[in-house]
């Protein structure tokens, strides 16, 4: 008699502790899900008012404009025409340079790259002359660092140069001057690709027979800026 109190006073503390903990695991579960399904509420609103939101920006957008929250209604934009607009890196000079060969003075731009993957649009005005019975020079727009070192030719897609031959019938000396131009795009030089950065532009002689000039009685421009290739 005493063991089967013993066993019934067990019995009946292990069921009040197991009830207690059922209580207290359901009570947990039901507050969860209560939470949840608050979230749940919540963040349905959320999307909803945002999806409400993105509407009213596809819809103006359709029509050229913007959503103003604010104002509640769309709008045209307003953009600070300097920041908008296109740039363009420009030098001028009225010098000439007699020499036969090599670097010719007074003859680059600089410009600063923004993108990788654009390319470089080039415009480059000056007065060329080669002088001699059957005389020659090839002109070339190089690519250098933003130092004016390691030039190179443009690789892509092509050298940018202009080539002047001239030849004197019945040994008549011509004094011609004649004004040209160089003009063209480039992606990479044949020693780097034109990522973004500082570069410079400089103009360099070579293949030069007789009396050779650049630039006369006249202002010369250097034109660089960047732009996309469709």
């Amino acid at each position: 008699a005493s063991m089967n109190d013993a066993l019934e006073s067990a019995l009946d503390e292990i069921t009040r502790a197991l009830s207690m903990q059922k209580e207290d695991i359901d009570g947990d579960v039901t507050t969860r899900i209560a939470t949840t399904i608050s979230k749940n509420t919540d963040l349905k609103t959320a999307t909803d008012a945002l999806t409400k939101r993105l509407k009213k920006h596809t819809d103006c957008a359709a029509e050229g404009l913007i959503w103003n929250q604010e104002k509640e209604e769309c709008a045209a934009t307003e953009v600070n025409p300097g920041l908008a607009l296109p740039k363009v890196n420009h030098r001028g000079w009225t010098s000439d340079d007699g020499r036969d060969h090599g670097w010719i003075n007074e003859r680059y731009v600089e410009f600063t790259k923004k993108q990788d993957d654009t390319y470089i649009r080039v415009f480059y005005h000056d007065n060329f002359r080669v002088h001699g019975h059957g005389s020659w020079a090839r002109w070339h727009v190089m690519i250098c660092d933003s130092s004016g070192n390691g030039c190179d030719y443009c690789n892509n897609p092509g050298r940018m140069q202009h080539w002047r031959y001239a030849y004197h019938q019945h040994q008549w000396w011509m004094n011609d001057h004649w004004s040209a131009s160089i003009a063209g795009l480039c992606k990479p030089a044949s020693n780097r690709n034109l990522r973004a950065g500082n570069y410079r532009r400089k103009v360099y002689m070579d293949n030069a027979r007789y009396d050779i000039c650049t630039g006369h009685n006249q202002y010369d421009t250097f034109m660089v800026d960047e732009v996309f290739k469709l």
